[in-house]
């Protein structure tokens, strides 16, 4: 029984956005690979647009969460 697609967020650098889980470099969509053992086991989640990455040897669901992770920008300074 395979595992269910993933929820992934768009890149937050390129916008990027979610399709597949199969590494596919031609395309710019985020995707959630399993690293080989030599790069540390485990799964990641790679932007084919920009290249950023989560780490490599995370939790299949910890590297879907970091992903999916967004920083809340600081409030804007009122104007007076």
């Amino acid at each position: 029984m395979s595992m269910p697609m993933p929820a992934l967020l768009p890149c937050p650098f390129c916008g990027g956005g979610w399709a597949h889980t199969v590494c596919d470099p031609y395309h710019s969509e985020p995707r959630l690979e399993e690293c080989s053992e030599q790069q540390g086991g485990g799964w990641r989640v790679c932007c084919y647009g920009c290249y950023v990455q989560t780490w490599n040897g995370l939790g299949r669901e910890e590297a879907i969460a970091t992903w999916n992770r967004r920083v809340t920008p600081p409030s804007q300074p009122q104007s007076t």
